[in-house]
């Protein structure tokens, strides 16, 4: 269902992919991936963890319905605690 890749956008096997920036580094997926479905195929679904993308932090309550898109930038951290 998934391609990792570090290639530019193309049309594969008849499906277009996407480019998305995860942690830094390049993937290529399938058109169609939400945040949770990256979180599967991270596979940190047990990790304590949070989400922001382009620079906006994401609720858990939406990870199935935030469809990542072209050139999106993904960052997934441990939260941070202080006091």
């Amino acid at each position: 269902m998934y391609v990792l890749e570090t290639t530019t956008m193309s049309d594969i096997n008849g499906q277009k992919k996407i480019e998305v920036i995860v942690n830094g580094n390049m993937m290529l997926l399938e058109n169609g991936v939400f945040i949770d479905d990256l979180i599967k195929l991270l596979n940190i679904g047990s990790q304590r963890y949070v989400v922001v993308i382009n620079d906006e932090l994401m609720p858990k309550s939406i990870y199935d319905k935030v469809e990542l898109k072209q050139s999106d930038r993904c960052d997934i951290m441990s939260p941070i605690s202080g006091g």
